[in-house]
């Protein structure tokens, strides 16, 4: 009897859904795909449902600096474009893309199911 809970157990922490949650950055099944440009960060929701508290951070090719900006909400296959002067950094330093050179953007969000998601990918306008 054990045996036959563990067993079940295990198999709903591997549900696929929950494998297929993280995103690539990139086109295909990722559920959540970042594009850039010169002047913005172009967020894409394809995970099937409302994304919450999206967290969009763009670290500087020094690596010590970050620069974040919060979306409330990405509906279910919306796009949202994030222009780059409303990025800001811990001491509320406005991203200037004349002179910051970004290294990467990182995606954190949740769905309404409070399923987690993530997304790195390396700058590339």
């Amino acid at each position: 009897m054990v045996a036959l809970i563990g067993a079940c157990l295990l198999s709903a922490c591997s549900n696929p859904a929950v494998s297929k949650a993280i995103g690539t950055g990139t086109d295909g099944d990722a559920r959540i795909v970042v594009r850039m440009s010169d002047s913005a960060v172009i967020v894409e929701n394809h995970a099937g449902r409302p994304l919450l508290n999206v967290r969009i951070t763009i670290s500087a090719a020094d690596a010590a600096t970050r620069f974040i900006l919060v979306v409330p909400t990405i509906d279910t296959g919306a796009t949202s474009e994030q222009p780059l002067t409303g990025f800001r950094s811990e001491d509320s330093t406005v991203l200037d893309p004349t002179a910051v050179h970004p290294a990467q953007v990182a995606i954190t969000a949740r769905d309404t199911v409070a399923k987690s998601y993530e997304v790195t990918v390396p700058w590339k306008p």
